[in-house]
């Protein structure tokens, strides 16, 4: 897997976590289509996040299945992630919100979510740190 591919991986990644900001800034108030939004944003933000960390996994030579749980747990162990278990709590809450829909369980998984996009802002950060050259990162699939 080429560098293209990661920068690609983390602009994708990056656009997705500022949808998942701008929806987390809105008031929930009593809309319900907010706290919904935020937890599909959510889903496509943990996407993003998952297969630009396998990307990189690739990159660099590591034999991984392109699996959340598998890229997870490799990434933990090269220190790209804090808190094995935080990220696998997040893949459960991802699990449980794309797979079947709860509302007691959608506003509790909508309450860890600001705490979920810090957590991917910081993956994000360190992998453009290690992998986004001085190139300019561009919109284009590689």
């Amino acid at each position: 897997m080429s560098n293209q591919r990661i920068r690609w991986r983390l602009l994708n990644l990056e656009k997705a976590l500022r949808r998942l900001d701008a929806v987390l800034a809105m008031t929930l108030d009593e809309e319900k289509t907010i706290r919904d939004s935020a937890v599909q944003r959510f889903e496509f933000t943990f996407e993003c996040c998952w297969k630009a960390l396998y990307a990189c996994l690739v990159f660099e030579g590591i034999p991984v299945t392109e699996a959340p749980r598998r890229t997870f747990v490799e990434s933990y162990a090269r220190q790209w992630l804090d808190g094995e278990d935080f990220w696998l709590q997040m893949l459960e809450d991802r699990n449980n919100t794309s797979h079947e829909y709860d509302e007691e369980k959608a506003a509790e998984i909508y309450r860890r979510l600001p705490a979920y996009r810090d957590a991917i802002r910081a993956v994000l950060e360190k992998l453009q740190r290690e992998y986004a050259d001085s190139q300019t990162l561009t919109g284009e699939k590689p």
